[in-house]
């Protein structure tokens, strides 16, 4: 039969244009978490970009750690002289000699730390977000582990990475990395915990009452309760819990080892 017996066939329309997805993306979102932190998850919510804030983490939290790791470096291995442990620290030759090493790092060493500091930093908060992401899902959350990947890394790069670029200057003016922070602790003998820099009481303060920290901590509510869905009350439950057992377990560690 003659092909002229069948009409023929129409082209296929074009598919229509792929919408781009509205509000700030990419490196954008570094600031928009910090000035439209709201509309930052409603565009994450729309399209995640994890590497954003892993990336910001990485850099900033290497940079700040390496600038003061002439600082923080042998003040932490003199803290540890007073520690638990002090006792057997303070008769080895060798470790007294690492302390003195340590005060004037070379370039290269300078490079280890901040890629220790920046990747050991970076899977440390991608372990925390595996509990916030448990928590969201205690209260009811809607989201996937990547969105709140996403949400908890660029606060993170708020509470975290720029808090601690933030922190750098006073560092080096001060010449101690544990005892300065954007926190109450410097007001210690004022709520009964006393103005020994080193007390647990001290840094209680300078863990729980940072800006930067809680700030860190308003944002995650706010995150959560945008991509997942929440209530005011479960999202702020969902970022709460973890955060205080964050900074709780960190306190500890300072109490058994410093």
């Amino acid at each position: 039969m003659s092909s002229d017996h069948f009409p023929a066939e129409e082209p296929a329309a074009p598919a229509p244009p792929r919408p781009e997805p509205s509000g700030p993306q990419g490196l954008a979102r570094l600031f928009s978490i910090i000035v439209s932190p709201r509309a930052t998850f409603e565009a994450m919510a729309r399209r995640t970009q994890p590497w954003v804030g892993v990336l910001a983490v990485v850099i900033s939290v290497g940079l700040g750690s390496a600038l003061i790791a002439h600082i923080s470096g042998p003040e932490q291995m003199e803290a540890a002289l007073n520690g638990p442990f002090g006792d057997k620290l303070q008769g080895n030759e060798e470790y007294l000699k690492k302390i003195e090493e340590a005060k004037s790092p070379t370039l290269g060493k300078r490079v280890v730390t901040a890629l220790q500091a920046g990747l050991g930093g970076t899977v440390a908060f991608a372990i925390g977000a595996v509990f916030y992401w448990l928590a969201c899902m205690v209260v009811g959350g809607k989201a996937g582990f990547k969105l709140t990947l996403d949400v908890v890394f660029l606060c993170t790069w708020v509470g975290g990475g720029l808090a601690l670029l933030a922190t750098v200057p006073l560092v080096l003016a001060k010449g101690s990395a544990l005892t300065v922070g954007y926190s109450l602790a410097p007001l210690s003998g004022l709520f009964g915990a006393g103005s020994d820099t080193s007390s647990i009481g001290y840094h209680f303060l300078q863990s729980f009452t940072n800006f930067f920290s809680i700030w860190e901590l308003f944002l995650l509510a706010i995150g959560f309760q945008v991509v997942h869905r929440l209530s005011t009350g479960r999202a702020w439950f969902a970022a709460a819990v973890p955060w205080v057992l964050g900074n709780g377990i960190g306190l500890l560690m300072y109490a058994i080892f410093m």
